[in-house]
């Protein structure tokens, strides 16, 4: 999000509004990418993917905001928006949650290997599971593939019945867009 030694955009606009931003490197990303693992035969039987340990990340650090701050919102940009989504489902007290879904192919099992990989992931649900979960939480989704399970959230949020706190485009969100729901 830097633009050179500046902050971004982004940023800039939830700092002008006085709102506290923690920017994360997750596992294995920003200076960490280049690490890798040294592949073992069944090493997911008992260790945690590299999206399930960026997953956890994105939990500890809401939970470190819910120390500091009053309201937490959680934005998550490109691919990092989905481990966002997913986090999203097992943190209580987010005020307003906008994610990229990075025109994701839901029904593609590669992407699921190449992108998402969290073992069994699919069979508890995956991001239906997730929706039902947010509801009634404000949740934006924007970036969305026409294969995305956006029907699962409208269905979830229409039950409970909130569907004005949910938002989904298949247009990615400008950076004025997202400041407008960071109230």
């Amino acid at each position: 999000m830097a633009e050179g030694d500046k902050p971004g955009a982004l940023v800039t606009g939830l700092l002008q509004r006085n709102l506290m931003v923690l920017a994360i490197d997750t596992f294995k990303t920003g200076e960490l990418a280049l690490l890798k693992r040294r592949e073992v035969n069944h090493f997911y039987t008992f260790n945690r993917s590299d999206t399930a340990l960026r997953v956890q990340d994105v939990l500890n650090a809401i939970a470190y905001l819910h120390t500091r701050a009053y309201t937490v919102h959680l934005i998550g940009l490109g691919q990092a928006g989905l481990w966002c989504l997913l986090a999203r489902g097992l943190a209580p007290g987010v005020n307003q949650t906008i994610v990229d879904a990075d025109q994701f192919d839901y029904n593609d099992d590669d992407a699921w290997v190449k992108q998402l990989f969290i073992p069994q992931v699919r069979r508890a649900g995956d991001f239906r599971t997730v929706a039902v979960l947010i509801a009634p939480g404000k949740l934006v989704i924007h970036n969305a593939s026409r294969s995305f399970p956006t029907g699962w959230f409208q269905d979830a949020y229409s039950v409970i019945r909130s569907p004005e706190s949910l938002h989904i485009q298949p247009e990615k969100m400008e950076v004025e867009s997202i400041l407008l729901r960071c109230q």
